[in-house]
């Protein structure tokens, strides 16, 4: 499961450069633990990383992703016009064309293309549907306030979309030398996993990590209110960080075949294989936020626990890559 926004970038980015869109979004780890709380991320949102994962990703991969707040300095539809593909934030329940239309408040993001008076529309939420919307039907699913219903929509109601819009640009990928350009990148993921950071914005690594885990434990076995804003705040905080993971895994894996490193890729397809912990510890936490029961909170914590080892052993089998 990967949010929209790495679904759509990855599709866009492969229609400009074909090869290793996939591995291009996975150049980058860290675990970021915001300062502001956990209420307020999208399902769109991106994992706190020191360096903005965007540059990161840009820097390290070629890959260019540009977050635009509504239609200030460029106007998405002077980009649809210009032929380019774009990735709209919306609020679901104005997409006609959606079986939730008129029902249910959820913002994630569209991909939108064409000009002119209707403007075509693919959502691949499941289940997938296409349409087309006019512009003022757009304007409003873009600038929703996406009212909180917490019995409809658990997760992805309750923050304003506000016009945000992504553009992606994508370079072509070359290796003058695999084995080189592979060790460079896992130099750098090993140094984010390993030293831990902190700033105005929150605390990252695998020590900001340890912390929400001992956070999260605690407040599951809190007052009701609290257990809530936990399981709900868990959730959103773990999608876009298990989004990455998967992305990650897809580089670690060629970054193994490019070094020639046999134990590397022992290590890669563990890692990969126990990412359905961390899935399964955030599907959980989002079944639980209308229905608490003792037992899910038991395989809540199995689950994230196991997760977090796996990160661990991770950060171990990088340390003959360390700076």
């Amino acid at each position: 499961m990967t949010t929209t926004l790495f679904s759509y970038a990855e599709r866009l980015a492969a229609e400009q450069a074909p090869r290793a869109a996939a591995l291009r979004l996975g150049l980058r780890w860290s675990f970021g633990l915001p300062a502001s709380g956990l209420e307020a991320i999208p399902e769109y949102g991106l994992p706190l990383n020191p360096e903005p994962i965007l540059a990161a990703l840009e820097r390290r991969g070629g890959i260019r992703i540009v977050r635009h707040e509504g239609d200030g300095e460029v106007s998405l539809y002077d980009h649809l016009a210009a032929g380019r593909p774009a990735i709209v934030a919306i609020d679901a329940f104005y997409l006609p064309f959606r079986p939730a239309y008129g029902r249910v408040y959820s913002s994630r993001t569209v991909r939108a293309s064409g000009t002119g008076g209707a403007i075509r529309i693919q959502d691949l939420w499941g289940p997938p549907a296409e349409g087309t919307v006019s512009r003022e039907i757009l304007e409003t699913a873009r600038f929703s306030s996406v009212p909180l219903d917490v019995d409809r929509e658990p997760l992805f109601s309750g923050n304003p979309v506000g016009g945000v819009w992504f553009s992606v640009e994508a370079a072509p990928f070359e290796l003058a030398d695999g084995a080189a350009w592979a060790r460079e990148r896992l130099e750098w993921l090993q140094d984010e996993m390993a030293r831990p950071r902190a700033d105005e914005r929150g605390e990252y690594g695998l020590q900001a990590l340890r912390k929400f885990r001992g956070w999260l434990e605690e407040r599951l076995a809190g007052p009701p209110d609290e257990s809530l804003a936990a399981r709900r705040g868990g959730s959103l905080l773990l999608r876009p960080e298990l989004t990455s993971r998967l992305y990650l895994g897809v580089f670690l894996r060629n970054a193994a075949h490019l070094l020639g490193d046999a134990r590397l890729k022992e290590e890669v397809e563990r890692y990969r294989a126990a990412l359905g912990h961390w899935q399964a510890a955030m599907d959980v936490l989002t079944k639980t936020v209308r229905t608490r029961r003792p037992e899910y909170d038991d395989f809540i914590r199995h689950h994230f626990a196991r997760a977090c080892e796996n990160e661990e052993r991770l950060l171990a089998a990088l340390v003959p890559y360390s700076p």
